[in-house]
């Protein structure tokens, strides 16, 4: 597999290894993926970590998301134990959509599937599909909704999860003009109301805009 088709991946896109072995991807990184094997004829049942070089994408694989993040791909500043509700909050420039998010894993953090809580001004709009997430792994997490959601210019949205151990970074200097990123925001760990405090960080959960 080529590194453009290893990013270009999507959760979910069906691989197969340099052998017989068949699965689905579960997590993605920048230079690797997991694999959850669904078709293991010389592999236990499980999931396990790939290089993309090593894997090829089925021709039933599903398709790229569409549009781009808004935030950078940088690592973290900093992981801070929690536990916490952590998000950032967006204000539209032009109309668009938002199909899918995004948020930063520590290694340390016990959860394995959580959703993204998704508002326009302070109402819950839309929760995403639930993540499938490995132990131990750190990096970026992409979950999808089950339909885009619009947004009209000069909306404010903003995109949270629960976290055990929350991950913040300042370095905006790539946010996309479409968007203009308002502030990183948290609250009570487990509460669907949008988190209430503000702080000059990103806490590092992401939207995909089209």
């Amino acid at each position: 597999m080529t590194e453009t088709e290893a990013r270009a991946l999507t959760i979910g896109a069906p691989v197969k290894d340099n052998g017989p072995g068949v699965g689905t991807v579960v997590e993605k990184h920048l230079d690797f993926f997991s694999i959850k094997w669904t078709a293991p004829p010389t592999r236990v049942e499980g999931v396990s970590t790939f290089l993309y070089e090593d894997c090829e994408l089925l021709s039933s694989g599903a398709a790229p998301l569409p549009g781009f993040w808004l935030l950078p791909d940088s690592d973290p500043a900093f992981e801070t134990a929690g536990p916490v509700s952590g998000g950032d909050a967006f204000t539209a420039n032009v109309a668009g959509s938002v199909v899918a998010a995004r948020f930063w894993r520590a290694a340390a953090d016990s959860v394995l599937t959580r959703t993204v809580r998704f508002y326009k001004g302070s109402t819950l709009t839309a929760t995403s599909n639930p993540s499938v997430e490995t132990a131990g792994y750190r990096g970026w997490v992409t979950v999808t909704f089950p339909a885009s959601i619009p947004v009209a210019a000069l909306q404010v949205f903003s995109v949270v999860v629960d976290v055990e151990i929350y991950s913040q970074h300042g370095a905006l200097t790539d946010i996309h003009p479409e968007v203009t990123w308002n502030t990183g925001m948290w609250g009570t760990y487990g509460s669907a109301v949008l988190p209430p405090n503000n702080y000059p960080m990103t806490y590092m959960v992401d939207a995909r805009w089209v």
